[in-house]
């Protein structure tokens, strides 16, 4: 493995890390630091001294890597239900603290300690041919990349809101803001260089990564696994837990149909045409959860899942395929199994209630309460403000749609732990969900 541009992004790291120290170390004077300012400036000198560490100790040949027992470890911990959790939990403290995310320096470490985990994992042959495969490197970049510019709009928001609590405009409404810019020539320079810089970054791509291009297609023989561009990748992901009718079909209808809606179930939102969190901060949560749900989704597909469409570890190799039986059950299967009171593994569909109704009573059940029962109370509850500016047809359109895409993650989580593939299961019709 070519381990130059590991040299390059150690020094870049050094070289960062050296930058934010100095601008720290002008900042304030050391009478006027804060407890929090010696810390920052402690973990950026640490920073700085690995980098330059790893760059010189990966240029002599000997790259720094993590030890077998933590990637055994990381392989147990970093699970597709792992980082689902992680991913709501940072949509609870979105909620809940919107300022922790904008932290520059939250961030700043955060993304340190996630590039030197990369750089360590480099050395590990397997996450390396993982991640540097052509058509992989595009996920990396989006990973990074959406990580990025939504920390960026939520420092933007938080500042916003703090300018409109002390009784100032929003920065979008300041006069440097307001300048008024004329398409030619100033906005069409500025996509000409937008443009080829993008050609520039293209061509460099395509002249440093190989394109990902195979033997043309023989009908006798198929790669395992088949896999579809990066881009579809995530609705391939969705074929694991749904029908082909509803993730190939439904799931893409209803992700048009309510961006197309958006709007008109916002119309009397006087809080347009800025960066803001103050009353859209559940808003702009269900818009990062989906967001982060299809990003998430791409990932499983692409790094998580090797032969057979099985799961695999990141430190783990996928020329070893296998064999271990695949138990994924209907929810009714489950349910009638413990009512019988059997801990046969052979219980057949014959065995339990013929009635379909009667037989997937329990997927009903969970099914009419998220679309239903949970939207109705929350109309009544907690929601009925929500409700009233919404009205009746905008609130069930919304309701339906939050329940659609709840769906989506109680379904992973569902195959993930209780190996459950359906929570309604109609073979007599040919419907399943």
């Amino acid at each position: 493995m070519n381990l130059l541009p590991i040299v390059i992004c150690y020094l870049l790291l050094a070289l960062s890390s050296t930058i934010a120290l100095a601008v720290i170390l002008r900042r304030r004077s050391p009478p006027r630091r804060r407890v929090s300012d010696f810390v920052d400036i402690a973990a950026l000198g640490s920073y700085a001294v690995l980098g330059v560490l790893g760059a010189l100790s990966t240029a002599v040949g000997h790259p720094p890597g993590l030890p077998s027992a933590v990637k055994d470890a990381l392989n147990w911990l970093l699970t597709p239900a792992t980082v689902m959790t992680l991913w709501l939990l940072a949509m609870v403290i979105l909620l809940w603290r919107p300022s922790i995310f904008s932290s520059p320096w939250i961030f700043w470490h955060a993304a340190t300690w996630g590039s030197l985990w990369f750089l360590l994992s480099m050395t590990d042959s397997h996450f390396a041919a993982l991640v540097l495969k052509p058509d992989h490197i595009a996920v990396v970049f989006l990973v990074a990349l959406t990580g990025f510019f939504t920390w960026l709009g939520l420092r933007q928001s938080v500042l916003n809101d703090q300018r409109l609590d002390r009784g100032r405009k929003p920065r979008e409404a300041t006069k440097p803001e307001q300048t008024r810019v004329f398409v030619w020539p100033d906005l069409v320079y500025i996509e000409l260089i937008a443009i080829l810089g993008m050609t520039c970054v293209l061509g460099v791509w395509s002249l440093a990564v190989p394109a990902p291009l195979e033997a043309p297609a023989d009908p006798a023989w198929t790669p395992n696994p088949a896999k579809a561009p990066w881009y579809f990748v995530g609705l391939q992901e969705l074929l694991v837990y749904f029908e082909p009718w509803f993730a190939g079909v439904i799931v893409p209808v209803i992700i048009t149909v309510g961006l197309c809606l958006i709007p008109y179930l916002r119309r009397r939102d006087q809080r347009s045409g800025y960066y803001s969190l103050k009353g859209r901060r559940f808003s702009v949560a269900i818009f990062l959860f989906g967001l982060g749900l299809w990003v998430l989704l791409i990932l499983i597909g692409t790094f998580f899942r090797g032969p057979d469409w099985r799961l695999y570890g990141l430190y783990e190799s996928r020329m070893v395929r296998r064999f271990d039986e695949l138990r994924a059950v209907p929810l009714s299967f489950l349910v009638w199994r413990l009512v019988l009171r059997t801990a046969d593994t052979s219980l057949e569909m014959t065995d339990i209630p013929s009635s379909p109704f009667l037989r997937e009573l329990p997927g009903l059940v969970i099914i009419a309460f998220l679309f239903f029962v949970f939207p109705f109370f929350a109309k009544r509850t907690f929601g009925r403000e929500w409700a009233e500016r919404l009205g009746k047809t905008g609130y069930w359109t919304v309701a339906i749609l939050l329940a659609m895409m709840t769906l989506i993650p109680i379904k992973m989580y569902a195959n993930w732990l209780f190996d459950i593939n359906y929570f309604i299961y109609l073979p007599e019709i040919g419907l399943s969900l």
